[in-house]
């Protein structure tokens, strides 16, 4: 399952230049021992870009890049057996956000990243993805690094028509469905330039991918929404996987967050980006949008949250009285079975 977390709670990630280790066993964050991933939030307050960067401690993969002014990205990354993972900042600029963890059951995460760069540019171009175990992978998690001005990035489960390609940070998270045909995994992948490297860093094994994504831009701008996705939600659904994309590639500005969240990111999508939001009761989040026209949401999928408690049924009179002891003068005559 994937825990969200109705505050976003900060990393405290040191500005050293260096990777860090950050214990999200601890307070405040006491991720159990079956966090095997971390749902992360990456925010540039200050002026210009700089680097960062996450991945799972005992990592060797040195992979960190620019987030810019007024940008936010998302990023899926494993943590290692005792909850720990491992950030890249250069500047306290940039703010380090736990979203939510991936439980063991659902997810699993790679130490260091798989190359899955396509050969071919400005085109769709299919990868098989092995690394997957056969048969238990329904969604690739990848790690986006560009070292190209303007990059274009799209990704897409094998054999769809969608055709959404675009700009992308210089560093990102993204999860797609994925085509499984003999045990074997594959994603389509689109980039500019070879310069764009697209890593594996995991996969899921329990997601619901929809076959045509939903879009959800409120039409109202400039506040925070409710969205209300109680007639596509799965009953057990306890988040949504939005994509958001910027049509305009102007930088208009974009937020996600739970309806009991005060939380304000509110930054640019620049200009596609993958986001998981949690989901209430009602199967509702909240949105809030620059420009009802470049800017939209998507509903890709969505994952499992904590399995609600069954209820407990109400026994009957009979069945009340077969499990009755009787005593007789403090003497314990056994249990009633409704023939005496």
């Amino acid at each position: 399952m994937a825990v969200l977390f109705d505050t976003l709670l900060d990393m405290a990630v040191p500005a050293t230049s260096s990777w860090e280790e950050i214990d999200l066993s601890v307070a405040p964050y006491n991720l159990p021992p079956t966090a095997v991933g971390i749902i992360a939030v990456v925010e540039m307050t200050g002026v210009g870009g700089k680097d960062v960067g996450l991945r799972m401690k005992g990592s060797t993969d040195d992979i960190y890049n620019f987030i810019y002014l007024d940008e936010m990205r998302s990023f899926f990354i494993g943590c290692d057996v005792s909850q720990v993972v491992e950030c890249y900042s250069a500047s306290t600029d940039s703010k380090f956000w736990l979203a939510g963890y991936f439980d063991s059951d659902d997810v699993a995460f790679y130490a260091d990243s798989y190359d899955k760069t396509p050969g071919i540019t400005y085109a769709w171009s299919t990868r098989d993805l092995p690394e997957i175990s056969a048969g238990l992978g329904l969604a690739a998690i990848f790690y986006v690094d560009n070292n190209i001005a303007g990059p274009i990035f799209g990704v897409r489960k094998t054999g769809s028509t969608d055709n959404f390609h675009s700009l992308f940070s210089l560093i990102g998270g993204a999860i797609s469905a994925v085509y499984i045909d003999t045990g074997i995994a594959y994603c389509d992948f689109y980039i500019g330039s070879f310069l764009s490297k697209v890593r594996l860093v995991g996969y899921l094994k329990r997601i619901i991918f929809k076959e045509n994504i939903l879009n959800v831009t409120p039409v109202v701008v400039g506040s925070w929404t409710e969205v209300d996705l109680s007639a596509d939600s799965p009953v057990d659904a306890g988040s949504a996987i939005i994509f958001a994309r910027d049509v305009s590639m102007t930088g208009m500005h974009y937020g996600l967050r739970s309806t009991a969240s005060g939380d304000e990111l509110y930054h640019k999508a620049d200009m596609i980006n993958w986001q998981v939001v949690k989901l209430d009761v009602d199967k509702k989040f909240q949105a809030k949008i620059e420009n009802f026209s470049n800017i939209k949401l998507y509903v890709v999928g969505y994952l499992y949250g904590t399995p609600p408690i069954p209820p407990v049924p109400t026994p009957t009179n009979s069945e009340l009285m077969r499990h009755l002891r009787w005593f007789y003068n403090g003497v314990d005559m056994g249990c009633y079975t409704g023939s005496r």
